[in-house]
């Protein structure tokens, strides 16, 4: 019980509108309810039973009124039908932001729908509109079509179960960049792959040679001949191993979003990596892993990029 009422005191809830003022104490934790301007509902009476069946057809349901662009889609059931939800992540992590709210700070967020769907008289949410229940869907109207309204009371609402998550990359991130930050994983899993598959060979080479060693086939002339070619090989793996330890450490680095790697280059002994937006004060935390595993690094800046040197 202690445990509960902690709860109730540490979080409260807020109503975000874009026409509405809000004031955020950072030190607080919020539960946001969104204003049906927010997102689109409908009810839809489906010749299926489950939610999870629903949430596989939900986005060709708004295909005729939703607008150009990204959305996230949420389903629920009620008595009768199901209730469909679709909302735009970056619009409303946009509005969070302008309204001083950190994710941080946010503890939950649900939809008017699920808080004012009972609700017989309309409510006034900012100066010009109010939310008001019809055929049980809340929707906003213009509140100079009504004479009664109540006054809305944040400390008076309770947080709603059913919650949604925003998502911060995903769809949010547009398409080109998606499709070019693919590419570079694909290239570095094709030299990954390709390195893989060469030093497998040449290991298998190096087990040969070993049999034929031990067979007493194909020696050279003298033992110190063999361990010079044991040892070059040796060698060899090793470089390579490192090799593919750092380019897995770089595909792992804790990029923002306007820095990136541009080039990367190979030449048998050493790894030159070209960063773009990137000083040399960001490379303890952008490459951590690399930092953790003491790898010799040497960093230079030319011409506008960061030129980090790694020696194998």
């Amino acid at each position: 019980m202690t445990l509960f009422l902690n709860f109730k005191q540490t979080v409260e809830t807020i109503f975000l509108d874009a026409k509405r003022d809000i004031t955020v104490d950072l030190e607080k934790k919020y539960h946001i309810i969104l204003s049906p301007s927010l997102y689109w509902v409908k009810r839809e009476k489906l010749p299926l039973k489950y939610v999870h069946e629903v949430k596989k057809i939900v986005a060709t349901l708004f295909e005729e009124i939703l607008p150009k662009g990204e959305y996230s889609y949420f389903v629920d059931k009620d008595e009768e039908a199901f209730l469909l939800f679709a909302y735009d992540d970056k619009a409303i992590l946009k509005l969070l932001e302008s309204k001083g709210i950190r994710l941080s700070n946010v503890s939950g967020i649900s939809f008017a729908q699920h808080s004012f769907a009972d609700e017989q008289k309309p409510i006034q949410i900012n100066k010009d509109e109010v939310i008001v229940s019809k055929d049980g869907i809340v929707v906003v109207l213009p509140s100079e079509w009504f004479k009664e309204k109540k006054v809305l009371e944040e400390s008076k609402l309770y947080p709603s179960k059913q919650t949604i998550h925003l998502e911060k990359f995903s769809h949010i991130i547009d398409r080109k960049t998606l499709y070019t930050v693919g590419m570079l994983v694909l290239l570095f899993m094709s030299v990954l792959l390709g390195e893989y598959i060469y030093y497998s060979l040449e290991l298998e080479k190096i087990r040969q040679q070993k049999e034929k060693v031990f067979t007493g086939s194909n020696l050279k002339p003298t033992l110190m001949q063999n361990r010079a070619i044991l040892q070059k090989y040796q060698k060899l793996i090793k470089r390579q191993e490192k090799l593919r330890t750092v380019l897995a450490m770089i595909l792992q680095a804790n990029f923002k979003k306007a820095q990136r790697v541009d080039a990367i280059v190979y030449d048998g002994k050493k790894l030159q990596i070209v960063l773009e937006g990137v000083t040399q004060a960001d490379l303890p935390k952008i490459f951590s892993k690399l930092y953790k595993a003491k790898i010799n690094m040497q960093a230079k800046e030319k011409a506008k990029n960061l030129v980090l040197e790694v020696d194998l």
